[in-house]
């Protein structure tokens, strides 16, 4: 039973990232920063789909960094608003201990003892951060039935169901366990106090994140790296964070594009771009052929863009 509390609360909880890097008590700050930046923004969508406008979270980072992992103690703020609107949970505001098991989970030694799975990072382990192809409720029971792309179904609360449909609330939950996908940090636990609510290993993660990890963690003997001037043509835009798509004229291919300087030219909205339009890069792919199974992985990466180039106005036929 979710329960609801209709006052400010305060929770604290501890994410420990673990791996032989983290050892000596460090960790890259931009890996920290991205992950933390995460965890606010999934903490913050899920309390806007349970509480709508009733009641606001903040979180804070408290002082307890520790050595021999690499833990982050966080506090959770809650404070009630006035109006609601457009809300998942009517009634009583769902307090701050309530939305981090409904979002992390209660007990790390429990899981799936009900065959119902209750929080919203046990269904993105599941289902690999998929999007569920449909969803079908049993609000008898309070449970959601999520059947996924491959045909399977997954029972789920109806709640954490509900949360975990949301794009913004996957995309979160990415970013919060991404640093896994770097050498050497094997591990993240959640906490809460003493109380392991949560774990997420390498092996949970989906496989877009399981290709940069086979990529990070292959040695340069088994890699090849090549940079190279090149003509793109752009086939799909990518505005937020993600991949965009191109055409090099003989296949089409996604990539990360790593040139700040053309981002802040996109948000500052100095270009556009229109159907047809071609960019002259430096493109970085990266070739790795996998121990294991002997397949391949590529990565492409356009870390320059020299040149936008705009395609021709099509002339009228008729003036």
């Amino acid at each position: 039973m979710l329960a609801l509390f209709p006052q400010m609360s305060k929770s604290e909880f501890q994410l420990a990232y673990d791996g032989p890097s983290l050892r000596d008590g460090t960790m890259e700050v931009g890996e920290l920063a991205s992950s933390l930046l995460a965890v606010g923004d999934l903490l913050r969508n899920a309390n806007r789909e349970l509480n709508g406008n009733r009641a606001e979270v903040s979180l804070h980072v408290k002082a307890d960094f520790k050595s021999g992992s690499f833990d982050v103690a966080l506090l959770l703020d809650q404070g009630l608003l006035e109006q609601a609107n457009n809300i998942l949970i009517p009634g009583a505001v769902v307090g701050g201990t309530a939305l981090l098991h409904l979002v992390f989970g209660t007990d790390a030694g429990k899981k799936g003892l009900s065959g119902i799975l209750t929080s919203v990072l046990d269904i993105w382990k599941k289902l690999r951060g998929e999007k569920p192809k449909s969803v079908v409720e049993d609000r008898g029971k309070g449970v959601t039935i999520l059947v996924c792309g491959d045909g399977n179904e997954v029972t789920v609360d109806a709640y954490a169901g509900a949360l975990y449909t949301k794009d913004s609330i996957r995309s979160s939950l990415t970013g919060v366990v991404r640093p896994l996908t770097k050498d050497g940090i094997r591990t993240l636990n959640i906490r809460k106090g003493k109380t392991a609510i949560n774990v997420v290993t390498q092996a949970d993660l989906p496989l877009a994140l399981h290709q940069t990890l086979a990529l990070s963690e292959t040695s340069s003997a088994n890699a090849l790296r090549d940079s190279r001037e090149a003509l793109l043509r752009v086939v799909r835009a990518n505005f937020e964070k993600g991949k965009w798509g191109f055409s090099d004229g003989a296949a089409n291919f996604s990539a990360d594009i790593t040139d700040n300087g053309f981002k802040q030219k996109l948000d500052s909205r100095e270009i556009g771009f229109y159907k047809g339009d071609t960019l002259r890069v430096i493109l970085t792919t990266t070739q790795v052929v996998m121990s294991e199974d002997q397949t391949f992985h590529t990565k492409y990466e356009i870390e320059k863009v020299i040149e936008h180039i705009h395609a021709p106005k099509q002339q009228k036929l008729i003036e």
